[in-house]
């Protein structure tokens, strides 16, 4: 059986270890666009977030097949 670490790349062992220290900087500083967090400075448009409510609402129910807002 193969080892653990034969399933991985190569270079995945010489990899530096993720440093998270510049989240808490980040954090401390509401100015900072904390883009490295994948975050996006522009806020979501009123449509979106009502979108997201309603569908968020639904949640509890299976999804229909779609035929009667698309039919072929």
């Amino acid at each position: 059986m193969k080892k653990l670490k034969e399933w991985f790349v190569p270079w995945l062992s010489t990899a530096r270890e993720y440093d998270a220290s510049i989240l808490d900087k980040a954090w401390a500083n509401s100015d900072y666009g904390r883009l490295m967090l994948n975050e996006n400075p522009i806020p979501l448009f009123e449509k979106v977030v009502n979108a997201v409510t309603e569908s968020v609402t639904k949640g509890n129910r299976y999804p229909d097949s779609m035929k009667a807002r698309f039919p072929c």
